[in-house]
């Protein structure tokens, strides 16, 4: 029998649409899936359920979840329809397939690069566990198996990543999700001494290990393009630096675009400059702010932030 934290306990009273979590590692994850996945299957009828992962191997850890509470409650137990139509109660090949008496249906399948295993699917409820993994296709994939007024639970640790479903979900910015974030401090058993052994071994607090396997926080990408450590040991502190902010109102009364261009020249105080210079952008795949860069090259191979230009279109 499975006994619920405190913080478990509130994840599993929610009943909202569409819950995702954004936290450590020990936290219970699992533990919850499963017994959400359970109540699911034992309190609805002639129901369907998706249990999305990226791999095998992660489902195979809620199998084992699964099938250890399940033998662990007689009640449980006697819920399972065992070859109550002439057919056992649990399909293991190609798939994980498991049918309660009540009729309803649980389907676990991998994700994958593109979410094939999803498409055949339709499904009243949705859990995804190690969500930052899925790849966007797979998500595209699993959005379309939940039927209408179902209900979706997201599980995962960040990885810092920001141009994936999973951030954008969890930032929330359409209004649709409810976000739990659960340290790891939030175990009963977690101690002072675990807290510095895990900073020891991650490299400090704000490592991208820690944030993420500890905290649950975004924090600094684990794979991202460039080494952040090492890009910000070629960075150097420049005195000189000046802020502009262009909401548009300063342009209302321009007439015309060559108005415009003039305006923003005036306003940002450009002019003509000769040198070596590079030019970066982020053009904005994600829902964070656009960005381009200008930098002057010295004649030691230095590069000063000589210019940059932040922009968000709001609709």
């Amino acid at each position: 029998m499975r006994n619920f934290w405190e913080h478990q306990a509130e994840d599993l009273r929610c009943r909202d649409r569409y819950i995702i979590h954004r936290d450590g590692r020990k936290v219970g994850k699992s533990v919850c899936v499963v017994a959400d996945i359970l109540h699911f299957a034992f309190t609805t009828k002639n129901s369907k359920g998706l249990i999305a992962t990226p791999h095998q191997g992660h489902l195979d850890t809620l199998i084992d979840e699964l099938e250890f509470q399940i033998g662990e409650n007689p009640i449980l137990q006697e819920s399972v329809a065992v070859k109550s139509t002439g057919h056992d109660a649990v399909k293991r090949k190609p798939y994980y397939e498991i049918k309660f008496i009540s009729g309803t249906m649980l389907y676990f399948r991998p994700g994958g690069d593109k979410g094939k295993a999803f498409r055949s699917l339709h499904v009243d409820r949705i859990w995804v566990d190690e969500a930052v993994w899925l790849p966007d296709l797979a998500w595209q994939a699993l959005m379309q198996c939940l039927n209408i007024n179902g209900r979706m639970r997201v599980y995962s640790n960040p990885n810092g990543m920001r141009n994936t479903k999973y951030f954008f979900y969890t930032e929330n910015k359409i209004g649709k999700w409810t976000v739990f974030h659960w340290p790891s401090m939030l175990n009963p058993n977690w101690t002072a001494e675990r807290d510095d052994d895990l900073e020891v071994f991650y490299g400090g607090r704000d490592s991208a290990g820690f944030q993420h396997e500890v905290l649950g926080e975004h924090g600094k990408p684990s794979y991202g393009a460039f080494n952040h450590d090492q890009f910000k040991r070629c960075q150097r502190d420049m005195k000189t630096f000046r802020l502009v902010n262009i909401t548009g109102e300063e342009l209302n009364d321009c007439n015309s675009e060559e108005e415009i261009r003039l305006r923003l020249e005036l306003i940002m105080g450009l002019v003509p400059e000769e040198g070596k210079f590079w030019v970066g952008g982020d053009l904005g795949y994600t829902n964070d702010p656009s960005e381009l860069t200008i930098w002057r090259e010295d004649e030691e191979g230095v590069l000063r932030l000589v210019y940059r230009l932040s922009f968000l279109i709001i609709k």
